[in-house]
């Protein structure tokens, strides 16, 4: 088994590269683990999150290539493949998931003020759901403010806290390590994957029930 938790240990590349990754290769490369869960009770017990478990050999191969390449501490050698995204550098990539066709959920526990994820955000012309935790930052809450302004739809979900990164369409979703901020994209060693098929129907439902369980932003921010 090779896994990089940010729970259990933080990685730097002569770059500066944090490592606040979760992905897990088991089985002799044949299969992997990739989500947004932390390795720690609440993770497991508590909180929101979603893991996907694959079996796809040359992905698992790129997940042991990334674990070897912040081991020694040197930048990736190689570009990963799809459905594998990593950062630093993910910002583009997560944007053009938001703006596929269609209507767009989006969990997220930091919603930091990222330019190219803002523009995408704005570009659905409020076809988008957001949800966030109660707990989010000030800061974030009056990001989250001026995207509803733009006519976004913006809920505060309490229980349970929401650690998940998820962007939903209809076409393909996204989980990862990925938070919006400046530091998750474009500093940190961050591992995502794209999914497609029937795993967005559950994530549909999941979602849906989620945002049942939230309340409105408000206007004090």
């Amino acid at each position: 088994m090779r896994a990089w938790p940010s729970a259990t240990r933080h990685g730097a590349s002569r770059g500066g590269t944090c490592s606040t990754t979760k992905y897990i290769v088991v089985d002799g490369g044949r299969r992997y683990l990739v989500g947004t869960a932390n390795f720690t009770h609440s993770a497991f017990r508590r909180n929101r999150e979603y893991l996907w478990i694959g079996d796809d050999r040359r992905a698992s191969a790129a997940l042991d290539a990334v674990f070897d390449d912040d081991w020694r501490g040197r930048h990736l050698r190689r570009p990963l493949p799809p459905p594998l995204i990593a950062s630093p550098g993910s910002a583009r990539a997560l944007a053009a998931i938001i703006r596929q066709p269609g209507p767009v959920e989006i969990e997220s526990e930091k919603f930091d003020d990222v330019a190219t994820i803002e523009r995408a955000v704005r570009a659905k012309h409020g076809d988008i759901r957001i949800l966030v935790p109660t707990r989010e930052s000030r800061h974030d809450l009056r990001v989250l403010a001026g995207l509803e302004q733009a006519g976004a739809r913006v809920r505060l979900l309490r229980r349970p806290y929401l650690h998940a990164k998820l962007i939903l369409g209809r076409g393909e979703a996204f989980i990862g390590s990925q938070n919006f901020s400046e530091s998750s994209l474009y500093r940190n060693r961050e591992i995502g994957l794209v999914m497609q098929g029937p795993a967005l129907a559950r994530l549909a439902a999941r979602f849906d029930r989620d945002w049942d369980r939230g309340r409105p932003l408000g206007r004090r921010y």
